[in-house]
């Protein structure tokens, strides 16, 4: 289990002895971990611990009650594990994106679910096939993923597209937004633009210090007070939060503008 953090692996060796000893063990083909855990990337006292455990079939109802039973049994013995982000996913599934998917078992925030669709796009099934840990089963690398850059690229603008300009108009229309929820955003932002330009995922702060090499420099300020802010620290480089957050806005905006639907674009 190289790359994971060793505060993460008793919890993720019980998880899989209960896996083992479950009813349903024979209809378990892997299980994996992706997101910032993947990305290098895992903050103990922030990240969620994303995973997708692959199924050879899906689960009867009574298995999916025996599986919300023991995500409880985990939890209660390991509280790292109310951070699980994960769905259950049969093999031939694997690589489709929701309306293709049928309702699948999931955990999010501490609470599991019996059926449902959650986190899927084509970002989580690249980060799987090109990031993937393997924490049993066969190695991530064989399993039934063909994820183009284009695709993700795709995903990105439809993000970019679809949820930014609404929580764009959100941000501006407040009037005292917190420094933290702004840095994140603009870590995001950070990311997605990476993105689009080079058709590879970087960690947060991966793509923060990209952006910080690479952008105008107007963008300075803004983007070293994130650091900050993410280590920790306050705004330094602006008299106010609120030219922070006024800044930031720009940002996102900036990002927005430069890539419209129908191309790509750089971050001027």
């Amino acid at each position: 289990m190289e790359g994971v953090s060793k505060l993460l692996m008793p919890m993720l060796e019980t998880y899989n002895r209960l896996l083992q000893a479950a009813s349903f063990a024979e209809a378990v083909h892997g299980v994996y971990l992706y997101g910032s855990i993947a990305l290098g990337a895992y903050e103990a006292a922030t990240s969620d611990i994303d995973f997708i455990t692959v199924l050879k079939r899906e689960f009867t109802s009574p298995e999916r009650e025996e599986l919300e039973r023991l995500h409880h049994r985990l939890q209660t013995a390991h509280p790292l594990a109310s951070r699980m982000d994960g769905m259950y996913i049969a093999l031939p599934y694997l690589g489709r994106l929701n309306p293709d998917i049928p309702a699948y078992c999931f955990t999010h925030a501490g609470e599991f679910h019996r059926a449902g669709h959650w986190d899927i796009n084509h970002v989580t099934w690249w980060l799987l096939q090109h990031r993937g840990i393997t924490i049993a089963g066969p190695d991530a690398s064989t399993l039934p993923l063909a994820v183009r850059g284009d695709d993700l690229h795709a995903a990105m603008m439809y993000n970019l597209h679809s949820y930014w300009p609404r929580r764009l108009q959100l941000l501006e229309g407040m009037e005292a937004a917190d420094p933290a929820d702004i840095a994140d955003a603009v870590l995001t932002l950070c990311r997605i633009a990476y993105t689009l330009a080079h058709r590879d995922i970087l960690s947060k702060p991966q793509a923060l210090q990209h952006a910080l090499d690479t952008a105008d420099e107007k963008w300075h300020g803004l983007l070293r007070d994130t650091m900050r802010i993410q280590s920790g620290g306050e705004v330094a480089e602006f008299s106010s939060a609120d030219g922070y957050a006024q800044t930031a806005a720009a940002f996102i905006r900036a990002v927005i503008d430069a890539h419209p639907p129908t191309q790509g674009g750089g971050l001027a």
